[in-house]
């Protein structure tokens, strides 16, 4: 029997003697860490390796958890130190490391001589602190345990409150992943990890024990305060007092990650999805991996309202005191003409009555919505000073004018003035003896004679003065003439050559698409031809002219004449488009500010014009 002793001794010594390894990552941020180191059994003539991630000047230290014995390690080269324990008993040993600056990542390792001639344990079997890449931490009121170790296998976890002992979860898991909801009334808990392989084996569990975290209250985050946004783009603000690291989810997907930002304020972008709606979850991460999160639920519309107007009221000009506006409109939270709210029907229809004032009336019509999108028209309208309208009173005038003078005229050549002849009358004898008359009765009785003075007056005003108020008459309210003084219109109207007008054209009648007209423009007359009215859209291709999608036959222009314009318009309600026949030199409507003739503006319709060689004489 003692010699099989010897041989289980001998056969343990040797096994004993091989390195056991037991790594231990540790993020170093501050000037001294420590990380614990499990002995399973007592060992004799052991070693404890440190090997930094970085070189540096470090002091270390390790404690034996029974005995409070400490040992110090010894500096082999800039990133490596080692200290040599005689007799090393099982339990939790604490390794410490110090350094002048911050600590790095460091891995402890240890090998050595099992002091036992009886255990049976295999040195090399998996345990807790063996499952490469393990963090535990919290997350909101969740646990995490996380590892990256593809070789552990099944890992079995349990979570009990410290405070009673109920257990809260015990799960094998296999994803690599496993979270557990702690209940809010838990303040302390528990949590045991091993491998499922070595679940039987004493020690081999990895034990933690950890005070539940509130949200930390050194930290404060704003969101943007709307619910619905307008743009992807946002900014949250946050202030902490203590280093923290960001991360921020939008519909639990990552979309920014800052690490390691101390105290101070910061600007976090937050980048949602177009036109949905958006979760988004911003958590700052302490130094010991918990993630405490703040959320707010967002609504991107990018879509303005949809407002309509009935007509084109831009420029409208109005002898009323009040107009009417009317409309519809959709997708939308506020409604306001010139800061009037406005209610429309539950269709979407509305209508506005404006009062107006003389001269320009400023309209702001205005659509909001819940994100701050607006839909915004703005426009004037002009009410106009009522005046009499003389026009019927002149033409009545003048035709009774003429009238007059016509019969006059012809009265007096029907009825030319001749001298009286004189009669000699018999006289009859009589036996009566006549009174002679009394110079009252032969006044009564002769006929009053017109001076000579007085006739020529008469004839004067008949020959002369009637026939220039009659033609001053027509010219200032019949007929409009004057001598044609830029070359925009020709080869239709050439420069020197004389007009003639009709000013009473459009009194019953409208105007027509390719009447040319001379209205009042910028202080002066204007002649051009009209080629849009009310409702006409007007594009130009290729030199051309499209009226209505339709090209416009132009045979009044000259040969290869190019209209020079790439705009399109659509004539407004009551107005006109003008242009001149001289295409390439002409100032109409193409170029105008306000590119719009008004009716009421038209003093004459084109009646004729003197030929051409009446322009080349002139010159």
């Amino acid at each position: 029997m003692k010699k099989f002793n010897k041989i289980v001794y001998f056969l343990f010594s040797v096994i004993a003697s091989l390195i056991l390894l037991m790594p231990v990552n540790v993020n170093a941020e501050g000037n001294s860490k420590s990380v614990e180191l499990t002995l399973n059994k007592d060992y004799k003539n052991c070693e404890i390796k440190l090997t930094f991630s970085e070189a540096g000047d470090y002091e270390a230290s390790i404690t034996d958890g029974t005995d409070k014995n400490t040992y110090y390690f010894g500096k082999v080269d800039s990133t490596t130190m080692t200290c040599q324990i005689e007799k090393a008993k099982a339990g939790t040993w604490t390794v410490t490391v110090t350094g002048e600056g911050s600590v790095p990542k460091f891995t402890a390792s240890m090998n050595g001589n099992a002091d036992t001639t009886t255990s049976a344990v295999d040195d090399s079997i998996s345990v807790g602190k063996d499952i490469v890449g393990l963090s535990v931490y919290f997350k909101d009121n969740y646990l995490v345990a996380e590892w990256a170790d593809d070789t552990v296998g099944n890992v079995n976890v349990r979570v009990s409150n410290l405070d009673n002992s109920e257990q809260i979860a015990k799960e094998t898991v296999s994803e690599k992943h496993f979270e557990v909801e702690i209940p809010a009334t838990v303040k302390n808990i528990t949590v045991g990890i091993v491998p499922s392989s070595s679940s039987s084996v004493t020690g081999a569990e990895q034990v933690f024990t950890f005070e539940v975290p509130s949200y930390p209250s050194d930290v404060n985050v704003e969101f943007p305060s709307a619910e619905y946004v307008n743009s992807t783009e946002l900014t949250a603000k946050v202030n902490i007092n203590a280093t923290y690291s960001f991360l921020v989810e939008v519909n639990g997907t990552k979309t920014y990650e800052s690490k390691d930002n101390g105290a101070g304020e910061y600007d976090v972008p937050v980048t949602l999805s177009m036109d949905s709606s958006n979760n988004v979850k911003l958590y700052v991460i302490d130094e010991n991996g918990n993630m405490f999160s703040q959320t707010k639920d967002y609504i991107v519309d990018l879509t303005a309202p949809e407002l309509s107007l009935a007509g084109d009221y831009d420029n409208l000009s109005t002898y009323a005191d009040t107009v009417e506006f009317s409309g519809t409109i959709a997708d939308y939270d506020t409604f306001v003409i010139n800061d009037e709210n406005i209610v429309p029907t539950s269709d979407g229809t509305w209508t506005y009555k404006a009062t107006l004032h003389l001269g320009e009336n400023t309209v702001n019509i205005k659509a909001t919505d819940l994100a701050g999108n607006v839909t915004e028209y703005n426009f004037v309208v002009q009410m106009l000073e009522q005046k009499t309208d003389y026009t019927k009173i002149y033409v009545t005038i003048g035709f009774v004018l003429v009238i007059i003078i016509v019969a006059a005229i012809i009265f007096i050549k029907k009825n030319p003035r001749q001298p009286k002849q004189t009669k000699t009358k018999k006289v009859k004898a009589s036996s009566k003896v006549q009174k002679p008359k009394t110079v009252k009765e032969k006044k009564e009785k002769e006929p009053v004679k017109l001076s000579v003075s007085k006739k020529k007056v008469i004839k004067l005003v008949i020959d002369y003065v009637l026939p220039v108020v009659a033609i001053l008459y027509v010219f200032n309210f019949v007929l409009l003439a004057g001598m044609i003084s830029s070359g925009s219109m020709e080869p239709t109207l050439m420069t020197g050559s004389v007009m003639f007008g009709n000013r009473l054209a459009y009194v019953k009648n409208d105007v027509q698409r390719g009447d040319i007209i001379f209205f009042k423009h910028e202080n002066s007359v204007a002649g051009k031809r009209v080629i849009g009215i009310t409702g006409d859209k007007i594009e130009f291709f290729d030199g051309d002219v499209y009226l209505n999608g339709e090209k416009l036959e132009e045979d009044y222009l000259a040969f290869d004449t190019d209209t020079n314009c790439s705009e399109s318009f659509v004539v407004p309600e009551g107005k006109l488009f003008v242009m001149g026949d001289n295409r390439e030199n002409s100032s109409d409507s193409r170029a105008w500010e306000n590119p719009y003739v008004d009716p009421s503006d038209i003093v004459a319709k084109l009646i004729f014009v003197t030929p051409p060689w009446f322009a080349n004489l002139y010159y």
